[in-house]
């Protein structure tokens, strides 16, 4: 009888094995970093409704940051709730010698992701509006 061991072929179990904890891993990154780019994709829908609003030449920076806050309410964004929670995060800054302003959000996201490893994702968006606000 000849030797049919050397003309099998397939996948072994500890291949199987690390195949399955290959897939493992990126399914657990994959479920780590989804909250956080589903987050940046609320926010950045958010800035750019806000920015397409019929008023949005005579509204000031408070207002812009409520509707900016009903849109988090809306989309489920709960890291900011009120005004004091955006302090430093959103800005408005006109741009000299136009009737234009720089609406934008600035901020860093920390999440633990395997012991003490972290994610770190910065979210930096700027979008242009019209107006001055007055």
């Amino acid at each position: 009888m000849k030797q049919l061991y050397n003309k099998q072929e397939g996948l072994t179990f500890i291949g199987f094995l690390f195949a399955c904890a290959l897939v493992a891993f990126f399914a657990y990154l994959a479920m780590r970093l989804w909250p956080l780019y589903n987050e940046k994709l609320k926010v950045d829908q958010a800035l750019e409704s806000v920015a397409k609003r019929d008023d949005i030449q005579t509204l000031n920076t408070a207002a812009l940051g409520k509707y900016i806050l009903r849109h988090f309410e809306i989309e489920d964004v709960d890291q900011f709730s009120t005004l004091q929670n955006m302090k430093g995060i959103f800005t408005v800054t006109r741009v000299k010698g136009k009737n234009q302003r720089l609406m934008g959000m600035k901020y860093e996201i920390r999440r633990p992701l395997i012991a003490n490893l972290d994610i770190v994702m910065k979210y930096d968006k700027t979008v242009v509006i019209e107006g001055t606000g007055e």
